[in-house]
């Protein structure tokens, strides 16, 4: 029977065994060879139920063990999903609020009091970025426990060796009655499996930024806690897979794929270098040439960047991401009336009734002056100013769902609106949410008698 290596889905509440995802396969596999059968179950000696569902061509299966400890690796309720709103607050002393970079304490950029310094306006820059602070009745706003952290999910040739939970929010209701502000928080490195020495990983970052301010150019930061670790999660494929990408599961098989699990977070691309042996210094030094020194220095304008060092049995890895900001939400939101979805938004005008970009055009003389598109350089031409930083597009690509970009219009669209469709359960699937999408595409557009038509007249959904 052939084995299936596709992407699927597979849910468990424990870690699975690599002979159990073999067999789930397996299954997976002759369902799909003798014609697409919809739905399958088979039970293994030990007791373990694999139960696989063919849904819109795309395997999901389900694995239930008999006992066992609870599954000691990453779920979706440990990974920070913020639920409230995002407000910048100001002062007189700070007008355009306080950001990064943290104002330190002491020498030591690992200690608590740096990686966590509150809501204290001192403890910010004035005027920096990611001055944004979540207001939420969530019991520590979704963050891990303060003194638990989360493993990465440790990945062999053959899959993950756990699998995520199917709920999208395991977290109970809200308990606090008040609503309480959460500022960001960063994360030092941390050992999961003894051969990924925190400290190295802190002499490889500090190296990092030695070097970009010997090039004049900003330091970058920690990562944010509670975000995906891109560089630490590529450095133990490469413990266990070397250097063949082909060898990675799916969704990790390329840099875009590895870069993309928080969504596209500004208009510059994250960035990885790897390496195989070493000290700091000699990776480093090594790295100080073409496209290796551009992902050192990464951006070269005022973006602030996030940097992760990956570091397990010799591998080293480094990545780049910035980030204009720490949280991100659009100005229009939508709440389905089923309580248990999420809210999800987008950038977008106050309404879509915009005169300038759907009415006629009067040209009083073609041949001297013509009307300036509304998208230059894959941005609308239009943005509103941000308090803390910069500016936000008026119309943007991205939808957003507590904090993190949820999905992004295809083919250089930008989102109109958004929504969710309920499809109802059925013998052959089970009920799906699905998530649709208005989009304006440039493209699409571009053949409009703008005279007659307006300049966006024709919509895309997705």
């Amino acid at each position: 029977m052939p084995a299936y290596f596709g992407p699927w889905r597979v849910v468990s509440a424990q870690p699975v065994p690599p002979e159990v995802l073999g067999q789930a396969r397996k299954l997976v596999g002759g369902m799909l060879h003798v014609g697409g059968i919809p739905k399958r179950q088979w039970q293994l000696e030990d007791g373990t139920t694999i139960h696989a569902l063919i849904v819109n061509g795309v395997p999901k299966v389900t694995i239930t063990q008999p006992g066992g400890a609870a599954n000691p690796q990453l779920t979706t309720a440990e990974l920070w999903l913020p639920r409230g709103f995002v407000v910048t607050p100001a002062s007189s002393a700070a007008p355009r609020g306080a950001g990064l970079p943290v104002v330190q304490k002491d020498d030591d950029a690992y200690a608590v009091d740096n990686l966590e310094p509150g809501l204290d306006m001192a403890r910010w820059t004035s005027g920096g970025p990611h001055g944004q602070v979540l207001l939420s009745l969530d019991e520590d706003a979704g963050y891990p426990p303060k003194f638990v952290q989360a493993t990465p999910v440790h990945y062999s040739p053959d899959g993950p060796s756990a699998a995520l939970p199917a709920d999208y929010d395991s977290r109970p209701a809200p308990r606090r009655a008040t609503w309480q502000a959460y500022r960001p928080r960063y994360t030092d490195f941390v050992s999961h499996y003894g051969v990924d020495p925190t400290e190295a990983r802190r002499t490889m970052f500090d190296a990092v930024n030695a070097y970009r301010s010997d090039n004049a150019v900003a330091k970058a930061y920690l990562m944010p806690r509670g975000f995906y670790r891109p560089a630490e999660v590529l450095s133990y494929l490469m413990t266990v897979g070397g250097l063949a990408e082909g060898g990675y599961p799916q969704g990790y098989q390329t840099t875009a794929e590895r870069l993309a699990k928080d969504g596209p977070w500004s208009e510059h691309a994250a960035a990885e270098l790897v390496a195989v042996g070493g000290t700091p210094a000699q990776v480093i030094e090594a790295w100080q040439g073409g496209h290796a020194a551009d992902v050192l220095l990464h951006p070269a304008d005022h973006t602030p960047v996030f940097a992760d060092v990956g570091y397990s049995a010799g591998n080293w890895v480094l990545t780049t991401e910035p980030r204009a900001d720490w949280i991100m939400a659009g100005r229009r939101s939508f709440q389905s009336s089923d309580a248990q979805l999420p809210p999800i938004s987008w950038d977008g005008p106050p309404s879509l009734n915009l005169g300038w970009t759907t009415f006629p055009i009067t040209f009083h003389d073609r041949s001297i002056w013509s009307p300036p598109p509304l998208v230059v350089d894959g941005k609308f031409w239009l943005s509103y100013a941000n308090s803390t930083y910069g500016s936000r597009p008026a119309i943007g690509p991205n939808v957003y769902c507590r904090g993190r970009v949820l999905g992004t219009v295809p083919s250089g669209g930008f989102v109109l609106g958004v929504g969710v469709a309920v499809v109802e359960e059925s013998d052959d699937q089970p009920a799906v949410d699905r998530l649709m999408a208005i989009a304006y595409h440039p493209d699409e557009n571009a053949t409009l008698d703008m005279a007659t038509q307006g300049m966006m007249a024709v919509a895309h959904v997705w």
